[in-house]
């Protein structure tokens, strides 16, 4: 960012979109160097007769920001521009965020609103654990099973700074484990039950020996006459 600077305080408008790219592409930016090169670069572009880049840089800075204002360096084509772009855009970039309670832990889906100008290079979720805060990257993010989850969502844009966010390391949002009902267990049949149940069991056998009888001598051919009981010798 510093040479960036430097270039753009000379009026060396082309070396200092070089640079302003370089920052974008790298580390370490915070959201408020993104918003300076995001105007300066915006700036630097339209002195090149680069006029769609510059319309480009404009909706990312408003997107961040939409009270951004350019300077006094900014020409009064630009700040026009600034002004017609600032009453069409609905509103901020933002991150919306929510965890789901999962049989084995939780899932946290994101969804990115009003990136206009595709400012957004990932999104990154962060959990506490036992040791600190964990974090993963995607738009679903899965998170093993724990109690509760204390989390919280981040976009990340140009020179990895944050472009929104939704709950934080100091007021992280929480969720609840989905509780489970146990099944029922039957209770096994008290001491004074099981008279009953052997004399239940006892009668359906007589009944079963009956019927089998019966079914005997209804089925039997014709002529064919059942002997009586055999006697003993």
């Amino acid at each position: 960012m510093a040479r960036a600077s430097d270039a753009f305080a000379r009026a060396e408008f082309a070396a200092a979109v070089e640079a302003y790219d370089e920052a974008a592409a790298g580390e370490g930016l915070t959201r408020p160097q993104l918003l300076e090169l995001l105007s300066g670069r915006a700036i630097a572009k339209h002195a090149e007769r680069d006029v769609a880049g510059a319309e480009q840089d404009l909706v990312a800075l408003l997107s961040l920001d939409p009270l951004a204002e350019l300077g006094e360096m900014a020409p009064p084509a630009l700040q026009r521009e600034l002004a017609r772009l600032r009453g069409e855009l609905r509103g901020p970039l933002a991150i919306e965020v929510v965890a789901e309670p999962i049989p084995d832990g939780f899932v946290v889906r994101t969804v990115v609103r009003e990136d206009l100008a595709a400012l957004v290079r990932q999104v990154r979720v962060s959990w506490r654990t036992d040791e600190g805060w964990a974090s993963a990257t995607g738009a679903e993010v899965r998170v093993p099973v724990r109690p509760s989850l204390e989390y919280f969502a981040e976009a990340i844009g140009p020179g990895g700074a944050v472009l929104a966010q939704e709950g934080s390391e100091a007021e992280p949002l929480v969720a609840r484990a989905a509780i489970t009902a146990a099944p029922p267990v039957e209770a096994p049949p008290r001491g004074d039950d099981v008279p009953l149940i052997v004399g239940l069991t006892a009668g359906a056998v007589v009944i079963a020996a009956v019927v089998a009888i019966v079914l005997a001598v209804v089925l039997a051919p014709s002529g064919v006459q059942l002997s009586g009981p055999m006697e003993l010798p």
